[in-house]
């Protein structure tokens, strides 16, 4: 169904959803909240700067309105003063010009090629715009100036302020001819007739101007809601796709090897997991498929050799039991996550939901994707682990690990005063895998002082002795114990713990059995609550491959 709906898309677009289908699943998941991060940041910006020059028009707009109460007032107070002729009046007039000069100013500044700020903004403020407005009135005049409705409006300026000097020039003339001693009242009527004239002018500019600004408020608002409609549905539109092609993607390569490993749960050794992608999905199904061909082969082996048949059985049921427990990790350990993301998608499809709920649903969906990366790893680990049992057999010293234990693990041993005391004397070395023996060591040491007994220093007692044809290692320690009866048969369980106040995942016990067993060995362990746990590994000199002691 992908690749229908891939069909019709082009070559790059391909891509990035192949891409996207091959990196891991926590990137997919940090890919998809990045993307819904920007867009709404994009969006967030439009909405202010959307605001922004919404608030510069009203800025416009209210100094029209201040620069037409000014210009009224100028002209009244000229008229006044031609009949009175009070020099507090012609004061007054000039007072009241001051508003129109400084917009003037400010105009005339921003319409060349290289304006000085400083100057228009000195003009603006002159001119009553309100301080906070300053700035973003600018900003309009010079970004927007071609726009239709702002280009006609700063002509009508240009108009308006044209006027408004002639309007200077007769007050100046009516100043200079009552200013004379001799002034004719029929001189002074002509002029105020004149003031008139140019005041009737003003006020139809003015009303023009107010007109176009409007008009054009208007046609920005309704442009700004176009763009953020398509922004929203945008964020919506790739919000969604892109989480329902990552979810359904995790989906389909888990349901299919889910599907798979209930097959050979039931005996169907021929089933394989198809590959759909190359993230942790991707790989576990390639090493899902390695060990199942692996088991397929040695099960068609048991009919070429007859003398091999009870090693091929052990072999067969070792490996049944390894893949029982694979399909349960798949089918229960997984499951939640998968549970969390299948049900997230479907409210994300099929319910509306609000910003805080999507960005509340995408958190969720990350932590499920962590917590089904986190079981992927384990698993992935597990089958490494077992893939790497064929690796090089050589002489190693007990000692020597133990040594080597002690220096990575000092900072520990020396703030708890872990006293470890062995006794190699019997066995001194062993042929075997070294890395695999480091780790059981490793793990079983760490385990005693992780489940230490408050207040009692760890002590651990670490011996390897010779019973007939096994080598037995006991590691003992005087932690916080187990009790047996109730918890003995999960002691070595994936993901099972018995003690919650320390960090713990339920991982080192069963991959030290997993290490044991892989290397044709046992292990059992005595323990009794707050006296100590005894762990007891024992391997075959003889007839078990991978495991002898060295001849003296």
């Amino acid at each position: 169904m992908l690749y229908l709906f891939l069909s019709g898309k082009t070559m790059k677009n391909y891509f990035i959803i192949r891409w996207l289908g091959n990196i891991s699943i926590t990137k997919k998941l940090y890919f998809t909240v990045g993307l819904m991060a920007l867009l709404i940041a994009m969006e967030l910006g439009t909405l202010l700067f959307s605001i922004k020059t919404l608030s510069s028009v009203r800025a416009y707009v209210g100094a029209e309105g201040l620069w037409s109460k000014a210009q009224k007032n100028a002209a009244y107070s000229l008229q006044k003063y031609g009949r009175s002729k009070d020099e507090n009046d012609f004061q007054a007039y000039k007072n009241y010009l001051s508003v129109p000069i400084g917009d003037s100013k400010g105009r005339r500044e921003l319409a060349k090629a290289n304006p000085d700020l400083d100057i228009a903004r000195q003009g603006y403020l002159q001119g009553r715009f309100h301080a906070d407005d300053v700035d973003g009135a600018i900003k309009l005049f010079l970004r927007f100036h071609n726009i239709y409705y702002i280009h006609k409006a700063i002509i009508i300026w240009g108009e308006g302020d044209s006027l408004m000097s002639g309007m200077m020039a007769i007050g100046n003339e009516l100043h200079a001819e009552i200013s004379s001693g001799a002034s004719s009242p029929e001189k002074v009527n002509e002029i105020l007739n004149r003031l008139d004239v140019v005041n009737q002018q003003l006020t139809v500019l003015e009303d023009d101007f107010s007109f176009t600004l409007g008009e054009g408020s208007r046609w920005l608002t309704n442009l700004v809601l176009k763009l953020l409609l398509s922004l929203v549905l945008t964020v919506e539109f790739c919000g969604l796709s892109i989480t329902i092609l990552v979810s359904r993607g995790i989906t389909v390569g888990l349901k299919n090897i889910n599907s798979s490993a209930e097959k050979i749960a039931y005996g169907d050794y021929t089933s394989r997991a198809t590959v759909f992608s190359r993230d942790e999905i991707g790989t576990l199904a390639n090493a899902f498929n390695s060990m199942t061909e692996k088991l397929q082969r040695n099960i068609t082996a048991l009919t070429d050799a007859e003398t091999e048949r009870s090693k091929m059985i052990a072999d067969i049921v070792q490996r049944n039991n390894n893949l029982e427990q694979f399909s349960y990790i798949v089918s229960h350990n997984l499951r939640a996550p998968v549970a969390n993301i299948l049900g997230l998608t479907d409210i994300m499809e099929n319910s509306p939901i609000d910003k805080e709920e999507e960005k509340a649903i995408l958190e969720y969906l990350v932590t499920s994707a962590k917590k089904l990366d986190e079981v992927i790893r384990d698993i992935n680990y597990i089958l490494e682990l077992k893939e790497n049992v064929n690796e090089k057999k050589v002489s190693v010293q007990f000692a020597e690990i133990i040594a080597d234990i002690k220096i990575s693990m000092a900072q520990i041993i020396e703030a708890e005063q872990v006293q470890i005391i062995t006794d190699f004397e019997a066995v001194p070395e062993i042929l075997t895998i070294k890395s695999y023996l480091y780790s059981i060591f490793y793990n079983l040491i760490s385990n005693s002082i992780k489940y230490r007994q408050p207040g009692v220093a760890p002590v651990i007692r670490i011996t390897a002795t010779r019973i007939k044809n096994k080598i037995r290692i006991s590691l003992k320690d005087n932690g916080l114990g187990i009790n047996i009866e109730k918890k003995g048969r999960d002691v070595f369980g994936l993901y099972k713990r018995f003690h919650n106040h320390v960090e713990g995942k339920g991982m080192g016990l069963f991959m030290v059995k997993t290490e044991v067993e892989a290397l044709g060995g046992t292990i059992n362990l005595v323990s009794e609550e707050n006296k100590g746990t005894e762990f007891i590994i024992k391997f075959g000199i003889e007839g078990v491959e991978g495991y002898e002691l060295v001849a003296k």
